[in-house]
Order: C-alpha cells, then sequence, then structure tokens
C-alpha cells in the first residue's frame, strides 16, 4: 500500500470521525443508546483500517527485507573468493559460500560442523585465537583487514591466504564475515624470487672473490714481471752495449784492417745489435708504463730546445734517405711550456722516425702550434698514408704497418702504443690525420702548463 493511499484513507476516517462525534449526533437528535452505537462502530472502524494499514506497511517491509537477504546471500554463494560467516563466541562455520567448499575440499555440511580452527595448522591457532579475542567486542560493520595467514585444505596442503573480515549479526548471533583471498601463488613466486636473488648474490660473491683472487695473482705477477725487468735491463743491455761498440770498432777497420766480405757481415752483426737493443728498450718501456713505475718529471722547457734537439736526430735520417727535411717552432724564441722534456722529445722522435722510415720520396715536416692552452707538435709527410680501418691498430702493441717497400721495414710495432700511453702521463694525446696515397699527419698535444698530476697511471 502506498503512502499516499494510507493518507488518504486516515484522512477519510478523520473527517468520519468528526462528523459522527458525540456532540455532533447528540446535535443531531440521537439517543444516548443510538450514540453509543455509533462509536462502537467508530472504534471498529478505526481499529480494521489501522490494522490493515499496519499489516500492509509490514508486509512491504519483510518483503524488501527478504529481496535484500536474497541479494546478499546471492553475493555472498556467487563470489569467487572463499567466504564464510563463524560464530565468534563457539567459532564455529555459521554459513559458507560455494568457493569455499571447492577451494577447501570439504562439503558445506562438513563445513558447518566444523570450527574455523579447524582449517589452521596446530601452530597457527595460538595466533587465531589471539585474532579473535581482539575483534569479538569490535563495533558490528568495521572492517578488518587481518593480513596473511596459513589455511589447510581437507587433503593437508597449505595455502597462502589474505583476510577481509567484519563483525556481523547473522541469526541472532554476534558473528564475523570473513573473506578468504588465495595468494600462495604469489608468495611461491615471491619466494622463489628471494631464492634466486641469494643465489645470485651468491654467485657474484663467487665470482667477485675468484676475481679478486685472479687480481691479487695478476698483481703478484705484474710486480714480478717488473722486478724481473729491472732487473734484467742492465744484464740485457749491457753486453748488447758492448757488441754494438766492439763490431763498431771493427768496421771501422781499428782492430785491423778487414776485406769487404768481413766488413759486410761485421756491419750485419752490429745492425742486428742496434734493432736487439731497440727492441728491448721499447718493450722496457712498455712494461714499465703499464706497471705504473714510469714517472713524469715535468719542469720548465724552451719549445725551440726540443724542436733543435729532434732535428739534429732525425734531419741526418731523412736527408740521407734523400728526403726534404724542414722544422719550424712558434714565432717566439723564448717560449716555454711545463713538461717532461725527455718523455716528450721520445714521443716526437718516434712519430718523426715511422715519417722518414715509411717515406720513399718527398719531405718530413716538423710544425709546431701553441694556442688554448695547449701546445701541438705535428710530423706531416709525403708517404703511402693509411687505411681507414688500419688507424685503430696501428696503436696496439706489435702492430706494424707493411709498405709495399721491396725492403722489409725494421720495427718493433711498439713505437705509437708506447708514444700514445706517454701522452697521457703528459696529460695530452696523438692526433692523425691521413689521406692513402697522400700522406699522413701525427701530432702529440700536451697542455702547456704541465700534467694535471704527475706520475698519472696509464
Amino acid at each position: 500500500m502506498g503512502a499516499r493511499r494510507l493518507a488518504s484513507i486516515y484522512m477519510v476516517v478523520a473527517v468520519a470521525w468528526l462528523l459522527f462525534s458525540d456532540a455532533t449526533l447528540l446535535m443531531l437528535g440521537f439517543s444516548a443508546e443510538q450514540i453509543a452505537t455509533y462509536s462502537f462502530l467508530k472504534g471498529v472502524g478505526f481499529v480494521a483500517v489501522t490494522g490493515a494499514a499496519l499489516y500492509a506497511l509490514v508486509g512491504r517491509f519483510a518483503a524488501r527485507t527478504l529481496a535484500r537477504e536474497r541479494e546478499y546471500r546471492d553475493l555472498f554463494d556467487s563470489n569467487p573468493n572463499p567466504m564464510w560467516v563463524y560464530d565468534l563466541e563457539t567459532l564455529g562455520f555459521l554459513a559458507v559460500n560455494d568457493a569455499a567448499v571447492a577451494r577447501y575440499g570439504y562439503s558445506r555440511e562438513e563445513f558447518l560442523s566444523m570450527r574455523i580452527s579447524d582449517i589452521r595448522p596446530e601452530e597457527d591457532v595460538g595466533r587465531l585465537l589471539a585474532s579473535v579475542e581482539a575483534v569479538r567486542d569490535g563495533a558490528i560493520g568495521g572492517i578488518d583487514l587481518a593480513g596473511l595467514w596459513r589455511h589447510q585444505t581437507k587433503q593437508g596442503e597449505l595455502r597462502w591466504v589474505e583476510i577481509t573480515s567484519h563483525v556481523t549479526r547473522f541469526d541472532g548471533r554476534r558473528g564475523e564475515l570473513v573473506l578468504a583471498r588465495d595468494v600462495t601463488e604469489a608468495i611461491d613466486a615471491r619466494e622463489e624470487l628471494l631464492r634466486y636473488q641469494q643465489g645470485l648474490e651468491a654467485l657474484i660473491a663467487d665470482r667477485t672473490s675468484e676475481l679478486q683472487d685472479a687480481n691479487a695473482r695478476l698483481t703478484a705477477a705484474t710486480e714480478a714481471k717488473s722486478a724481473f725487468l729491472a732487473t734484467m735491463s742492465h744484464e740485457l743491455r749491457t753486453p748488447l752495449h758492448s757488441i754494438i761498440g766492439f763490431t763498431s770498432l771493427l768496421a771501422d777497420g781499428r782492430s785491423g784492417p778487414l776485406d769487404e766480405e768481413q766488413r759486410m757481415q761485421i756491419g750485419i752483426v752490429r745492425d742486428a745489435g742496434r734493432h736487439l737493443l731497440a727492441l728491448i728498450n721499447d718493450v722496457l718501456d712498455l712494461s714499465r708504463i703499464e706497471a705504473g713505475r714510469d714517472e713524469i718529471e715535468s719542469g720548465p722547457v724552451k719549445i725551440a730546445e726540443i724542436v733543435s734537439s729532434v732535428e739534429r736526430t732525425m734531419a741526418p735520417l731523412a736527408v740521407a734517405k734523400g728526403l726534404a727535411w724542414s722544422a719550424g717552432g712558434p714565432a717566439e724564441p723564448d717560449l716555454e711550456i711545463v713538461t717532461d722534456r725527455r718523455r716528450l722529445e721520445q714521443i716526437i722522435t718516434n712519430l718523426a722516425g715511422n715519417a722518414v722510415k715509411y717515406t720513399r720520396t718527398g719531405s718530413v715536416d716538423l710544425t709546431v702550434t701553441v694556442s688554448e692552452g695547449e701546445a701541438r707538435f705535428a710530423v706531416t709527410d709525403t708517404g703511402p698514408g693509411i687505411e681507414p680501418e688500419q688507424r685503430e691498430a696501428i696503436f696496439r702493441e706489435f702492430v706494424r704497418l707493411e709498405g709495399d717497400d721491396p725492403v722489409p721495414i725494421e720495427g718493433t710495432g711498439l713505437g705509437l702504443a708506447i708514444s700514445a700511453r706517454l701522452a697521457r702521463l703528459l696529460g695530452g694525446r696523438i692526433e692523425m690525420e691521413s689521406t692513402p696515397g697522400e700522406g699522413s699527419t701525427f701530432a702529440v698535444v700536451v697542455p702547456v702548463g704541465g700534467p694535471a698530476s704527475d706520475g698519472l697511471t696509464v
């Protein structure tokens, strides 16, 4: 029955009550007996109308309540996650949904005869009872995120579940509605990831230990090599100097006249000694640099003095090969830079020596420019040039370019490697430009104020 309808009926009853009141009937001439009869009929009518209205209201409320209960029951039964209601006093199950029956393996009847402690491992029951005690007197409807729990199925399988619950009233009892979301796969995946991480950390620790051991052995080997080279430096160079010196005396005829064949053979021995000495010097230089024992001794030096020193060494070699030689420094003859003169001259001499060695015709030029805090010593030749694919390899140890000259070009293949490392020790670098068939320019560029840190390792 609608609210308007009920209000209309009550309005009619009220009007009738007023119209047929005792006072009205008395004025109309009704007798006392008739008035008593009409009052009885009015009371019966009022009670009937009120009873009908209350019946309609209660019926409507009951229908709505049943519909809502059915809706909630459907939501409860159809939820894909296990759900149940248990009695907070007895801990017995009061209701379970289909997902709980399917996931835990118990029938509905079995569930309703069990307590919530029956699906817990024995060692977790104490924690469960403490949790129930904490929520037993809580307000109805309050949400409780109870966290992770272990549940046990009928088959004895342990599953990790995440519990969300709230206190409710069910069939007149104070209970708790529970939703259990199975997170076993996520927990297993996390544990597997943790085991993998721990295994990876152990593997890294093992590899780190192995690398540290290998590094210690390498360091010991390097130190042993350096000690050996330092010891052998004198032992190797002294006899070679003697061989070169005595063969030079023999070749010059100071120990008696030699015929042409003897002079040629003595010359071969002398040249071989010189070549071997150059090889030993290069190997020892490279070893000292690698071991970090080649220290830089920086000081002020005039650029003109460096150019003159290199020219005195290289000009005769160029002229002897039929090449034009030129050397030019900056306009200021007294211009100085701070560097290790011996090492810088060694680099420039090596670059110029390569230029003379590989250039068959034309010229070799040494030029110096100073700008933006750097001094650039460039050696330009008219040699065969270097192919692009070879430009990186020539700075590696023991790599030599094979030219088209029928006479083999001597060398150790260490000059550019040593020069590049020495340039870095000086705080500078080696630059190269080359055009195949036209020539090349190799330049060492160093800061005019000296390296940032003396003794820099390479």
